[in-house]
């Protein structure tokens, strides 16, 4: 029998913002503390190019490493050991170790290939790539259409496009131009009733740096329309397929379920797929090396245990914090009622903050973490971004409330911070940012124990950590820093008598990362 599946409404009126609507959220605090603010955000410019070049051999790889360490781990849309003999190898031909060796989150690699070198995309069309590249004329007035590719490329060649657009999400022209050319290959033929869901899950990825735009809610549209169609909400669904097909259906629907519910937390609108309608497990922990397609022995991936480290450990904990941010929207913000076990909200609040915490001290113990090939940083932003947003609709009837919200605003500022100097963030970070700059000077503003426990010259610090971060991600958040920055000064001003037009403490905006090194970051973070 077929589940039903339920699409939610929230209770609240029209005027339902949810939890992370950072712009209402500001105007709020804005208009408490009496400061008037004109907050303006843009989408971050791109370039006019019209075409983009493959990178050479030893910067696809270093690409395809980031992409798969930083940015498939937290939301595992391929399949790594597939896109390396259905997508690179078609174009570049052998991986090379001498290159770029591989390491445990990228543990196994083919020094052959089944590609003959005479017959991969780099080598058929190296003399036009080589003109390309030393002419800028040719650049300028030639561009390699799909209609001059052999059809047997446009696959890879939009696979290998997109991983590349999201793996340089940090430089945003770069980044675009890759997606660009990878959309050119869109149309390529596919048998496999799953892979339109792949495809719209990785163009919808290398949009979120850009914008939260019309583009994406469609794109999201779609991929649930696409899992409901599948049934891939339902466990009895996947009863009579073989285990590799099962794997990828519960990969494929828990990465939608994943960026649904971070779209809709961080833009305040209700989830498309009621948490009540699904009943499909987990993909498997097992690394991609060991979940094949011809499956000998195997009933169900999910049912083998792993014994060494797999970033699918990593995909896993983002899957729970998402279905815990989920209940916090749903019971939160959008005012369901809370389960039967628990009497009242404060009960249910102090239950999750003990699962949130569990969630933590799971993904400290977890070996991948534990070895640093996934940035620890990425997972407190997460535990705070959630506590914050548990406790911010309560912070003006509850001291505790508003002493978790400042110190949780505060500890996202410093991931922010310390993951900037790694270059592991970009444009799509900023409303995040603005949210909890404002959040912690709100804090400090009404809460006196929170003054004396956070003395002046620590604030200032911690906001110059804000304004330096946002002023150096790109144009567009120059104008979140402008207004964090007047937020500043009106606190500072109200808060410690501050007779000043500009707080001294606080750094005006500057560019603290050159041009030349922003179009280096390769860093995604969700």
């Amino acid at each position: 029998m077929t589940k039903a599946i339920t699409f939610p409404n929230p209770r609240s009126n029209s005027d339902y913002t949810g939890p992370s609507s950072s712009i209402s959220y500001i105007k709020f605090m804005s208009e408490d503390m009496g400061i008037d603010l004109n907050i303006p955000l843009h989408a971050p410019p791109v370039s006019n190019i019209k075409s983009s070049i493959l990178p050479i051999k030893t910067k696809a790889q270093k690409l395809i490493q980031t992409f798969f360490t930083n940015n498939n781990s937290q939301l595992p849309i391929l399949h790594r050991e597939i896109f390396l003999t259905e997508v690179y190898e078609p174009i570049y031909g052998s991986w090379n170790e001498i290159i770029s060796p591989p390491s445990t989150p990228f543990p196994i690699t083919t020094s052959t290939s089944n590609v003959p070198l005479e017959d991969t995309f780099i080598f058929k069309y190296a003399n036009t790539i080589s003109h390309m590249i030393f002419s800028k004329k040719k650049l300028d007035n030639f561009i390699l259409e799909p209609s001059d590719i052999p059809r047997r490329y446009h696959r890879p060649l939009f696979y290998i496009n997109m991983v590349f657009a999201i793996a340089t999400s940090g430089a945003i022209d770069k980044s675009e131009l890759y997606r660009k050319e990878g959309l050119k290959f869109i149309n390529f033929n596919s048998t496999d009733p799953l892979e339109p869901l792949e495809v719209k899950l990785l163009v919808m990825s290398s949009c979120l740096v850009r914008s939260f735009s019309s583009e994406i809610w469609n794109m999201l549209g779609q991929c649930l329309r696409i899992c409901v169609i599948l049934r891939l909400h339902d466990s009895d669904s996947d009863t009579n397929l073989d285990p590799f097909t099962k794997d990828k259906r519960r990969r494929l629907f828990w990465c939608t379920y994943s960026l649904d519910r971070q779209i809709c937390l961080n833009m305040g609108r209700p989830v498309g797929i009621s948490d009540a309608s699904i009943e499909t497990r987990f993909p498997s922990e097992l690394d991609d090396a060991f979940i094949t397609k011809q499956s000998v022995g195997v009933q169900d991936y999910s049912e083998i245990s792993i014994n060494r480290p797999s970033y699918k450990s990593i995909s896993i904990l983002f899957f729970l914090i998402r279905q815990l941010q989920s209940e916090m929207q749903r019971i939160v913000y959008e005012e369901y009622d809370i389960p039967k076990s628990f009497d009242t909200l404060d009960q249910w609040k102090i239950d999750f903050q003990r699962r949130l915490d569990d969630w933590l001290e799971t993904a400290h113990e977890s070996q991948y973490v534990y070895c640093r090939y996934f940035d620890v940083e990425l997972i407190s932003l997460n535990y705070n971004h959630t506590v914050l947003l548990l406790n911010a609709k309560y912070c003006k009837s509850s001291h505790d409330a508003l002493e978790k919200v400042v110190v949780a605003s505060k500890n996202m500022i410093s991931c922010y911070s310390k993951l900037h100097t790694k270059n592991f963030i970009n444009y799509s970070c900023s409303n995040n940012l603005l949210m909890a700059g404002t959040s912690f000077l709100y804090g400090i503003y009404h809460c006196d124990y929170m003054k004396h426990k956070f003395p002046k010259h620590t604030v200032k610090n911690i906001t110059e950590d804000c304004v330096n971060v946002l002023s150096s991600l790109c144009n567009s958040t120059k104008d979140c820093s402008r207004i964090f920055r007047k937020f500043t000064i009106e606190f500072f001003k109200r808060r410690y008598n501050e007779k000043c037009h500009a707080s001294p403490g606080i750094a005006r905006p500057v560019d603290i990362v050159g041009k030349s090194e922003l179009n280096q970051t390769e860093y995604f973070f969700f």
